[in-house]
Order: structure tokens, then sequence, then C-alpha cells
């Protein structure tokens, strides 16, 4: 998923962990190279959100900050045009 990878540039930086509030456990962050999107994460067309499904997506939601109001208002926009997913 090409947006995922665009938020990591402005905010992964040197992060390599994140914190999921779930477990309340420091995990490593999702990797595109290494990991399968879809069995991190789920898209709700609905709220425009990006719903983390492990520890490691949830993490990698809070720390890329992936769902933030503009990020969601465009996911919600291309939906609408059947542009996404």
């Amino acid at each position: 998923m090409s947006n995922l990878a665009l938020s990591c540039i402005s905010y992964k930086g040197v992060f390599e962990t994140g914190h999921d509030a779930e477990t309340e456990t420091e995990v490593a962050l999702f990797n595109p190279r290494q990991n399968v999107w879809d069995e991190h994460f789920a898209f709700a067309s609905d709220s425009g959100e990006i719903v983390g499904r492990t520890p490691a997506g949830r993490a990698t939601i809070q720390c890329l900050r992936i769902n933030s109001e503009l990020q969601i208002s465009a996911r919600l926009l291309w939906v609408s045009i059947d542009y996404y997913p």
C-alpha cells in the first residue's frame, strides 16, 4: 500500500519499535519489505481509518500517525470516487 510507505518517510525516522497500547508491549514496527499488509492492517471504509490487527499494526499506526485527520479525510474522498481501496 503506497500511502503507508509514504507516511513512513514523514514520521518513522529512526524508530524500529513502538508501543502497542492494547497489549502494553514494545513491538517491532511493520516492515513493508518483510511483512504482509493484510495480516497487520485492515481498512474501515466507513470511517476512513486504517485499523491495526496485530500489536505491530497498532504500534505502527500510532507511531506513524497513519490516522491523522488529513489522511482520513483524503481516504474518505478517495472512497467516494471509487479510487480507494
